[in-house]
């Protein structure tokens, strides 16, 4: 019975754990930091299209455009949808996998459901997921607002 009662709290402590890192955001950051703190890529970031879709950014390098969700299917994965910001329905077409979003210094829970872009290279390579194009990102960030 012990052992009962003390799995039923772990398992609640980590629910509870798992539930308020997602909702918890960030300390916004002044833009003039930021741009400080980066390279030439930082001043590209914020210029150009932000329509849903991939854009072109020359030297092999694109922008993919769209909602952010996470999807659960095998493990898990961040994926930009072509839909409206907000909570993304059942069936939404898939603009592009964001391959490396774990490994990013991102917070993606606070991006969720809002519309997002992601500077990279596209991967050309065979992927596990088969959901969609992966795009292996170095910069994933909210689409300013016009």
């Amino acid at each position: 019975m012990r052992s009962r009662v003390l799995c039923l709290l772990l398992s609640i402590v980590l629910a509870t754990g798992f539930v308020i890192g997602c909702s918890t955001k960030p300390t916004p950051v002044e833009e003039p930091a930021l741009a400080d703190a980066a390279n030439d890529s930082a001043d590209t970031s914020v210029e150009g299209t932000f329509e849903i879709g991939a854009t072109d950014l020359g030297d092999g390098r694109t922008r993919v455009v769209g909602v952010l969700g996470y999807d659960d299917l095998e493990g898990g994965f961040w994926v930009l949808y072509d839909c409206e910001p907000g909570e993304i329905p059942e069936g939404a077409p898939v603009v592009a996998i964001i391959a490396n979003m774990g490994e990013l210094d991102i917070s993606a829970c606070s991006l969720e459901d809002k519309l997002v872009a992601a500077d990279g290279v596209m991967s050309d390579g065979v992927s596990v997921r088969m959901a969609g194009p992966e795009i292996i990102a170095d910069d994933v960030y909210e689409v300013p607002s016009e």
